[in-house]
């Protein structure tokens, strides 16, 4: 059957790689990699990894270069390799999962190493968004509780012209709490959260200065 191919009692081989009968009604397929469509050149495969201190054992979807998911008995991360490109997404602005159920609350980086050109937030920006207020609205067939993206992106775009006029586009772009994508608006609520609670802060540091000074005055 050719050079390179071989047939055994339930098993074939191919080149190094093969195919045999492993138990009843299943397989076992030898090969360190298994390429997925046509072409002399395909880009997308599965391989076997060793993964982590332990060597855990995962299969990794493979796109080219170091673009993987690996996925083992209990995780799945967005490169089989340490060492490899960091990211990836889970849905797609336009095509979103419905729920995700955890046990714990998601763990988001922010070490100082991450994060660059620290500063306070400016007072004006917090001013304008403490204009922006929560709602009550129907999303499918349920009730919720919220903010409007297009709120937000007004306030924005007031605090931005006024501060830098007709570049306030782009200054509004680099937000990142506000996601833009063909046609839907969508928002960081961790993000906007956090304003919130400066503009609270902002709110009672004004109040501890009436009261100091009527204290003064008494």
């Amino acid at each position: 059957m050719g050079t390179d191919v071989s047939l055994k009692p339930n098993e074939v081989s191919i080149g190094t790689a093969n195919i045999k009968s492993y138990g009843a009604g299943s397989i076992q397929l030898g090969a360190n990699l298994v390429y997925l469509g046509g072409g002399t050149s395909p880009v997308t495969g599965i391989f076997a990894v060793s993964q982590g201190t332990t060597n855990q054992r995962a299969i990794a979807l493979y796109n080219g270069s170091n673009n993987t998911i690996a996925l083992t008995a209990d995780s799945m991360n967005p490169s089989w390799n340490s060492d490899s490109r960091q990211g990836g997404n889970i849905g797609l602005s336009g095509n979103r999962y419905t729920n995700i159920y955890l046990t714990n609350q998601p763990n988001v980086s922010s070490d100082l190493r991450h994060k660059f050109a620290i500063q306070d937030i400016p007072s004006d920006l917090i001013e304008r968004l403490s204009e922006i207020k929560p709602k009550m609205y129907l999303q499918g067939t349920t009730w919720h509780f919220g903010y409007i993206a297009q709120d937000v992106e007004r306030s924005l775009f007031l605090w931005a012209t006024k501060r830098y006029g007709k570049e306030a586009k782009h200054y509004v772009d680099k937000f990142a709490m506000l996601h833009k994508d063909t046609s839907m608006l969508s928002l960081l609520y961790g993000e906007l959260a956090v304003l919130k609670e400066q503009q609270f802060i902002n709110e009672i540091n004004r109040i501890n200065q009436r009261l100091d000074k009527i204290t003064k005055e008494i």
